[in-house]
């Protein structure tokens, strides 16, 4: 039976959550994304990174296990957005997929506002890795 070489726990709990539901790896970088509501912490520091109304991240750590950084788009008040897969490029991109409702803001550098057309809908979006850090 197989062991992990290493594994990252959560910080203790602040009032929101950050569930992953998507990894990906590229070389000695892991990828995860998800989804957080609220108030979050997604580094294993004793700070709050995050207060907000919640949105999507994609996190990096290190091939051993150790966080590097994370970045965040999406929701405004009342809003809705999920991300529930992800998979590299052979540039580096991460391609992460999900869901949204109502209002999203997927700009990188600046408002890229759109808006679902129904009660959800899906989106591909494609994050340049080496840029948004």
């Amino acid at each position: 039976r197989a062991s992990p070489e290493w594994w990252e726990t959560a910080p203790p709990p602040a009032p929101g959550y950050e569930p992953g539901f998507g990894i990906a790896i590229d070389g000695e970088k892991v990828y995860v994304v998800g989804s957080y509501d609220g108030t979050v912490d997604f580094d294993p520091d004793d700070t709050t990174d995050i207060k907000d109304y919640g949105g999507v991240y994609i996190s990096e750590f290190l091939s051993n296990g150790d966080y590097q950084r994370v970045h965040v788009w999406g929701a405004h008040y009342g809003d809705w957005d999920n991300a529930f897969s992800v998979v590299m490029d052979q540039n580096g991109n991460a391609l992460v997929t999900g869901d949204f409702g109502n209002t999203c803001n997927f700009g990188i550098d600046g408002d890229e506002n759109r808006t679902s057309a129904g009660a959800s809908d899906a989106y591909l979006l494609q994050v340049p890795i080496d840029t948004i850090w």
